[in-house]
């Protein structure tokens, strides 16, 4: 929980991180009530688990892990 609201994760589309905080209410029926961008930050405060780090890890596949396997399977 984020500031008394239910937080999810999101990371669509590509390229983005977004918390979305949720309102729950007793006749079950939720609602939006804002969202966080977390591209930018390195930790995020939460009423229940403390202080999480964010850490950005760069994707390390390159052509020439991709390639082979494409001419592969489309000669096939």
């Amino acid at each position: 929980m984020i500031d008394g609201y239910y937080a999810f994760l999101s990371t669509r589309p590509n390229g983005f991180c977004i918390i979305k905080l949720i309102e729950s209410s007793t006749n079950s029926c939720s609602r939006l009530v804002g969202q966080l961008d977390i591209r930018n930050k390195s930790e995020i405060e939460t009423d229940n688990w403390g202080i999480l780090k964010i850490k950005k890890i760069k994707d390390k596949v390159t052509w020439q892990d991709v390639l082979p396997p494409m001419i592969a399977f489309l000669n096939q």
